[in-house]
């Protein structure tokens, strides 16, 4: 985080110095809230086919509609230093809280950052994150486990984007943009997890009484964790339906390689290591979070050796707590973030470097500092005091 800290104060400080330096940022802080009402008559999407089938019932969890009211608070935050003279800059902070009354499950948060360089007239370059929260479905059947439960389905979406706008006078302007983005779903569904990048182009011409836009675009998608070391199979959902034999016969067969960056329970830890750390944190309980945070407090202790055995298997009922619908359950990556500074998804990528996808190559070197790195520490640093502030 000192790096980051450092890199900040320095693009302050490498622009041009004719305007005195307090002047050039203390400038007015401009502030909009607002409210908005609304109504959504179909939150689930459902067909009509849907509508009238009783069975859809299972899909709205704790609701008893599928249609409700919105109401939408938002805040922006708007703040234009003279980082370079003559030139117009801004840093743009959203926020919104979308609320459903009538549908329990479905209130998601949206916030997002943006850079804006303004070079001259449809002339900008902008920088941008956004990152939105507890996004809703409906609740699914996770084929994963045993049994017919459905279980709430959500993903969180974040993207960082850069775009670069041209003018071209009585020819129009031109609008070319680059965008990453993650969709991260809750533990029961994490095999749908997706990258996209994509890349867009867009030409817009007045002419005459005519307006006329051009637009491509091109996306690339790629699954991220399907099959990331963790066997789907299933021998029954209980002890007592619990099919030894099969289990048995399985493991026989299987001859998966090592994998590197292991992070599951159970562990093989030296009991006074395990007392040295003080073993899984209670703060996690229940829900997720806890597995990365023993191996986070095992890094910091200087063990690199995290090594999934393939040969030695454990048969996982899978979120049997969870699944109940009376558990309020913790926000495991939230709490995360604010006790080490990044989420479990950075560390699993940047210090693990596996995440049960790379065969084992032996113990880890501590992480190297790149590109891709200090991206993700920027946009962990914005999170962390997006957490502390709301």
């Amino acid at each position: 985080m000192r790096i980051l800290n450092s890199l900040i104060l320095i693009v302050f400080f490498s622009f041009g110095i004719s305007i005195p330096f307090k002047n050039r940022y203390i400038v007015p802080l401009y502030l909009k809230v607002g409210l908005s009402v609304g109504y959504n008559d179909n939150i689930f999407l459902f067909s009509d086919e849907e509508k009238n089938d009783n069975d859809s019932y299972k899909y709205m969890g704790n609701s008893s509609t599928y249609d409700s009211s919105t109401i939408k608070p938002d805040i922006r935050i708007l703040y234009s230093p003279h980082i370079v003279d003559g030139k117009t800059t801004n840093f743009i902070f959203y926020s919104s809280l979308s609320n459903y009354p009538n549908v329990v499950d479905n209130n998601s948060i949206y916030y997002s950052m943006r850079f804006e360089y303004k070079i001259k007239s449809y002339n900008w370059v902008k920088f941008g994150y956004r990152n939105s929260l507890n996004n809703f479905l409906r609740y699914y059947n996770d084929s994963d486990l045993p049994g017919n439960d459905y279980i709430e389905c959500d993903y969180s979406s974040e993207s960082i984007y850069v775009s670069y706008s041209l003018n071209f006078n009585e020819y129009g302007w031109s609008k070319f943009r680059l965008l990453a983005s993650e969709q991260f779903y809750n533990p029961n569904f994490t095999e749908f997890d997706t990258r996209i990048n994509e890349i867009s182009f867009k030409h817009h011409l007045d002419y005459k009484l005519f307006q006329i836009s051009i637009s491509l675009l091109r996306s690339f998608a790629d699954n991220i964790s399907y099959k990331n070391g963790i066997l789907n199979f299933d021998c029954g959902n209980t002890p007592e339906n619990f099919d030894q034999i099969k289990f048995d016969n399985f493991c026989e067969k299987d001859n998966s390689p090592d994998l590197q960056g292991s992070h599951w329970a159970p562990h093989l830890i030296h009991r006074d290591l395990w007392t040295k750390v003080g073993g899984f944190s209670v703060e996690f309980d229940p829900g997720d979070g806890s597995d990365p945070d023993l191996c986070m407090k095992l890094w910091n202790e200087g063990v690199r050796t995290f090594k999934c055995i393939s040969r030695f298997k454990v048969y996982h009922f899978g979120s049997v707590t969870t699944r109940k619908r009376d558990i309020n359950i913790n926000n495991g990556t939230k709490k995360f973030l604010l006790k080490f500074g990044f989420n479990p998804r950075f560390f699993r990528k940047f210090y693990l470097r596996g995440d049960g996808k790379i065969k084992y190559l032996g113990p880890l070197d501590d992480p190297k500092l790149n590109f891709s790195m200090l991206l993700g520490l920027i946009i962990n640093k914005f999170k962390y005091y997006y957490y502390k502030i709301f």
